[in-house]
């Protein structure tokens, strides 16, 4: 569960923002700060170097996105060399786009305000930080958000929001067609919004549409207006909740739920009730088929295959229903990561972790370099820096068996890397050790000199012979989870299942032995002073600037 607080728009006044949240959290200790609106405005640049200087402290992992006001030219400066991070627990998400916190919170964003022109602008040239959004804004988020998101942040307010509620406004508020062309798409259980000035409005929950591919109705919309942070009137501008991330819908919904309001965007209307009417076009259409919907059992009595989106509550699998599970029954030992995110050296949520070696953020993934890097700065001549790097799930996860679109980002920084290593005449071995007593999945992505490249599948095998492991050319079985897994810089995959002891620093000394190095096979020998691993960092950057997906 996730304590979240939620702020109306500070309208520049950082300060008393910061110092408010701190009282707060005195009080409350909340997991995550998300401010709606305009944390900067034009007036307040000298709040703004305090801020960047550190005399203004943000006391909890904080989230920010886009109002009506340009952002200041030191905060984007900022932003862009530290992929968001403004200053210690302060982030700025962007414009548009979803992220996934370490508990595994699911939050979508849509900043900045509505103006035609810039709605209806081109593609080509559009400024990130512009505090206006457009169609391909839009249009992204709805086709590539997964749908039931947590949270959903937006500056403007949907059309037809009110809609069937019973709640008076103190004013007429029209609202934006593509803001609720959003919120049906990726149906949020908290939806605030930080525009219309100092008004603290909290719509009833209305119950949203069942998709074609669900047995059960699905959870209701909560829909919040907050007002500025601090306002003399004392209207509410902070909101704090407790949230199950991805939580299934409950039993019974509150007596004063209402009925859909975004009627245009009623997907029965659109034919999405209807299964057998195969594709339709839409992004949460269920599957390509014309099957009917099932029961859980086929009437031969055989084991049926879940909805898409089911997971077993025992071992997270979309293979089976709870009741067939292959775990039910068993201890829990050894069934996922034991060790806490506030104590995972690889979980974001963890005040501990050393920040400065993260050098990219992404969606469902992060990149960060690796403490006691196997490489040098001489390793490969051309490089300059070691540049062996760690691909991190941002969820706390021992395995990736269940995680298909999160194995999909890491697969998309392995090629973004290796573009970047070939520029400097190297190629990556990567290679993972997944177990499902681990505490967090991840890769590892060393370079090497291209010359050495044919040389990584024999000297691995050769070690495998050695060591009396049955390392292979395989791929992975479905549902594997036990496994040592080296990928060559020709993408063939060498894989050895996991039955019995095996030396975790085997990725390690493969590449070590093969560059003659096999004393950094531990990285505990090869540890750096923060001062060389922040200049390796900021090197990294440099050099991964043009090929990081997150920055374009």
């Amino acid at each position: 569960m996730s304590k979240v607080l939620v702020l109306g728009s500070p309208e520049g006044d950082i300060k008393q923002t910061f110092a408010k949240v701190a009282i707060i959290q005195t009080k409350q200790k909340f997991d995550l700060c998300i401010i709606t609106g305009d944390l900067f405005n034009p007036q307040n640049d000298d709040q703004v170097d305090a801020l960047l200087r550190g005399d203004i402290k943000v006391p909890i992992t904080t989230y920010m996105t886009l109002g009506k006001h340009a952002l200041p030219s030191a905060i984007i400066e900022k932003a862009q060399q530290d992929h968001g991070e403004i200053c210690e627990n302060l982030f700025l998400l962007g414009r548009a786009g979803s992220l996934t916190t370490a508990e595994g919170l699911k939050i979508t964003f849509l900043g900045g305000a509505h103006d035609v022109d810039a709605y209806n602008a081109t593609v080509e040239g559009a400024d990130q930080y512009s505090p206006y959004f457009t169609h391909a804004d839009v249009e992204k988020l709805c086709s590539s958000s997964k749908p039931d998101c947590d949270i959903l942040i937006t500056y403007e307010w949907p059309e037809s929001v009110r809609q069937f509620s019973n709640q008076d406004l103190p004013r007429d508020i029209k609202g934006v067609h593509a803001v609720a062309q959003l919120a049906s798409a990726v149906r949020p259980r908290y939806h605030f919004v930080g525009s219309q000035g100092n008004l603290f409005y909290e719509r009833e929950p209305f119950r949203n549409i069942k998709r074609a591919d669900e047995d059960a109705d699905p959870h209701v919309t909560r829909f919040i207006s907050l007002g500025n942070v601090g306002n003399p009137e004392k209207i509410k501008w902070f909101y704090g909740f407790n949230v199950v991330p991805n939580q299934l819908a409950p039993q019974h919904e509150p007596a004063t739920t209402t009925a859909y309001p975004y009627t245009e965007f009623n997907t029965k209307k659109r034919g999405l009730e209807t299964v057998t009417s195969g594709s339709n076009g839409f992004f949460w259409s269920p599957d390509e088929s014309s099957e009917p919907k099932r029961a859980r059992r086929e009437e031969d009595g055989a084991k049926a295959k879940p909805r898409r989106g089911y997971k077993c509550k025992i071992c997270g699998s979309g293979n089976h229903y709870i009741g067939d599970c292959p775990e039910k029954g068993k201890s829990s030992a050894g069934r996922g990561p034991r060790i806490s995110p506030d104590s995972c050296f690889f979980c974001l949520s963890n005040p501990r972790i050393e920040r400065h070696l993260i050098v990219s953020i992404g969606t469902e993934t992060y990149v960060a370099l690796a403490k006691g890097p196997l490489t040098t700065t001489k390793t490969n001549a051309k490089l300059e820096i070691p540049a062996h790097a760690l691909i991190i799930p941002i969820a706390h996860e021992a395995t990736l068996v269940h995680s298909p679109d999160t194995i999909a980002e890491m697969e998309k920084y392995r090629e973004a890397i290796k573009a970047m290593y070939a520029e400097y005449d190297c190629v990556p071995v990567t290679f993972e050790v997944s177990r499902s007593s681990g505490v967090h999945a991840h890769w590892q992505i060393v370079p090497i000199p291209k010359e050495k490249a044919e040389q990584v599948g024999p000297q691995f095998m050769e070690m495998a012979e050695r060591e009396s492991y049955e390392l292979s050319e395989r791929a992975l079985q479905e549902g594997e989870e036990n496994f040592f897994r080296v990928k060559l810089p020709n993408d063939t995959e060498l894989v050895h299942t996991i039955n019995k002891r095996f030396d975790l620093q085997f990725g390690r000394r493969g590449i070590g032995e093969l560059l003659g190095i096999s004393e950094r096979a531990e990285w505990k020998a090869c540890v750096q002073s923060e001062e060389e691993e922040k200049e390796n960092a900021q090197g990294f950057k440099k050099l991964f600037t043009s090929y990081d997906f997150t920055l374009q």
